[in-house]
């Protein structure tokens, strides 16, 4: 869609484009074919270290009806009366955003996370159906074996299959059955970024490796005379 999604006035220096990535809405729950947010669950909140100067900025949602505001990937200072940071760093408003809303944000891009994932939050990143996507189960224990286990390495291992094996990004993919994940890795390797998402999410825990599916935007569009960001 090119409707606008918010718009974003710096008030500093402009964060270069790779470190211009518009964090929303966490998934952790998979049921074999869709991702979803946690809800009615407490979890403990994780301990985060910066590094860097602090980005200033300001940004106005058009309304979405829901309560997540699209911050600077990390976002570290708020109005508290008006936000709030979940355990996996979504910046959400107290109410769904009805109609058009403001906030002055601080977010530092560069960051440290996740140094002892409490234990509940580990067992949260690693739940898999027990049935269903078994060739791409089996991948994940089969990385596992071959790195030791180690977490680098299983992702690194993953991301060169995407990039060196005959996948391809579309947005008309062909449509999948139920083992929905199994077919795209292994069968039709074609799809947008929810399908390479979910499936390297699905490898990882399958691998014993917590994760998760984070969504947001990318980027943005300048605006020299007007002197805001416009997200799309």
């Amino acid at each position: 869609s090119g409707a606008p999604a918010f718009r974003v006035r710096f008030l500093g220096p402009v964060p270069p484009p790779a470190q211009r990535y518009w964090r929303g809405p966490v998934l952790h729950e998979f049921d074999g074919r869709s991702w979803r947010r946690t809800r009615g669950q407490a979890f403990p909140q994780q301990q985060v270290v910066t590094a860097g100067a602090a980005v200033e900025y300001q940004i106005t949602l058009e309304p979405h009806d829901r309560n997540w505001i699209l911050a600077l990937d990390l976002a570290t200072q708020w109005a508290e009366r008006e936000a709030y940071r979940s355990f996996d760093f979504q910046l959400l408003a107290p109410r769904p955003l009805t109609e058009l809303a403001t906030f002055r944000l601080s977010s530092h891009t560069q960051y440290l996370a996740g140094f002892t994932l409490p234990e509940s939050i580990r067992r949260k990143g690693l739940q898999l159906p027990q049935e269903g996507n078994p060739r791409t189960k089996a991948l994940g224990r089969e990385l596992a074996a071959r790195h030791s286990r180690d977490p680098q390495a299983i992702a690194d291992a993953m991301l060169r299959s995407f990039r060196q094996q005959p996948f391809v990004y579309t947005l008309d993919p062909p449509k999948l059955a139920e083992n929905a994940v199994d077919e795209f890795m292994f069968d039709t390797r074609r799809g947008f970024c929810e399908h390479y998402a979910s499936a390297f999410t699905l490898v990882m825990r399958a691998a014993g490796v917590p994760a998760r599916v984070v969504l947001g935007y990318q980027g943005g569009e300048l605006n020299p005379i007007g002197g805001y960001m416009l997200i799309r």
